[in-house]
């Protein structure tokens, strides 16, 4: 069995794509023949404790990363793997290459899943000659290096990174969450409404798109009264997204924070639309390929990975645009073709079983990146 070390703290985990692939990946490790640590040595797999991203929470976890780079040798567990699951921005992009640097000097192997994709930092590496080389230099380091669409593969082979390295993958969902959904009987139960109940679920920050979702919805409710929108999540901008709302005495919206587990999977399985005009570094968003495991229709911008993986307009509408009045549009077109809407139903649904699910991207991910140790 290969013990795998990924460079996180489970008891300092939060919410988040990055932390429910991790799980994914520690779950299915074993029926690979391997297991996840993290750098306290705890075995990563199935549920982990989640805290909120406190000021204090965030300190810590700050400073138990500098005191295992100030003494590396002592506080880094020594595996024959690590395995980063980074970003491209800045802040994770300091913090784990700080950690490949002392991977590479101690002889130990790594390599890197990169998840979210920041285009205004690429644009910014791409423009300095040194930031490319010192980048290209690290990551060539790494056995592997998987990204989440080909265009991101195509920038770090230009700014050096060797393409046999590379490897285009595709982020995943957890297997169990739509056991014993019906996507015929969502169908069916869709035909007897009238209006849609469409979802927005993300961290609730401004770069995540909330408020262009809130006045795309209040655009089409103004035509589509029966229509309603649910917005699941936690973040930052929670407590001003409920000020907004009532402040500006929107009908039809329900906030509800965050939601996991049965009320997740509850809330996932009764929306129609997955709106998502996000503007974030996108890499491919776990809660898109969820949405679309339960039959919804996604609109969303082409950020980050969505824009190569999405198929339009079986899957939905993906629209560059920032204008709310153009996501609501969107909205009334999904509400105006009932029939539409059922054939997108039984499209995601099924791409969703045949592409995505953790049980075949974890093990050819593991498969992958494991393929060189010893």
């Amino acid at each position: 069995m290969t013990t795998i070390l990924i460079p996180t703290r489970v008891r300092y985990s939060f919410h988040g794509g990055v932390g429910q692939v991790v799980r994914m990946l520690g779950a299915v490790a074993p029926d690979c023949g391997h297991s996840l640590i993290d750098l306290d040595g705890v075995t990563i797999g199935g549920p982990s404790p989640t805290q909120s991203r406190t000021p204090w929470v965030t300190l810590k976890r700050r400073l138990l990363h500098l005191r295992t780079l100030a003494f590396f040798p002592s506080f880094f567990p020594r595996t024959p793997l690590v395995f980063f699951q980074t970003s491209l921005n800045k802040n994770s992009l300091l913090r784990d290459t700080a950690y490949m640097r002392r991977c590479h000097r101690t002889g130990r192997p790594f390599s890197v899943l990169v998840h979210g994709w920041n285009e205004q930092f690429a644009d910014s590496v791409s423009a300095s000659s040194r930031r490319r080389k010192r980048l290209a230099r690290i990551l060539n380091q790494a056995n592997r290096i998987l990204v989440l669409a080909p265009n991101f593969a195509d920038t770090l082979a230009l700014w050096g990174v060797e393409k046999a390295k590379i490897l285009v993958e595709t982020t995943m969902i957890d297997d169990d969450i739509f056991a014993d959904f019906d996507i015929e009987e969502k169908i069916r139960s869709r035909k007897a409404r009238h209006g849609l109940q469409i979802l927005f679920m993300s961290r609730i920050v401004k770069q995540k798109g909330i408020y262009q979702a809130i006045e795309a919805f209040r655009a089409h409710s103004a035509r589509f009264p029966d229509s309603s929108l649910l917005i699941a999540g936690d973040g930052e901008e929670l407590q001003a997204v409920k000020d907004h709302v009532n402040r500006e005495s929107i009908e039809g919206v329900r906030i509800v924070g965050f939601v996991d587990g049965p009320e997740k999977r509850n809330v996932l399985a009764n929306a129609d639309v997955f709106l998502f005009p996000s503007f974030y570094g996108e890499g491919l968003p776990v809660t898109l390929l969820e949405a679309m495991a339960f039959g919804s229709t996604v609109i969303s911008r082409p950020v980050g990975g969505i824009g190569h993986f999405f198929i339009e307009p079986e899957m939905g509408y993906v629209d560059a645009s920032l204008d709310p009045h153009r996501f609501g549009a969107l909205l009334d077109k999904v509400a105006q073709n009932p029939n539409l809407w059922a054939a997108t139903a039984r499209f995601n649904h099924w791409f969703s079983r045949e592409n995505v699910l953790a049980s075949r991207v974890c093990r050819r991910i593991l498969d992958e990146v494991t393929k060189d140790i010893g």
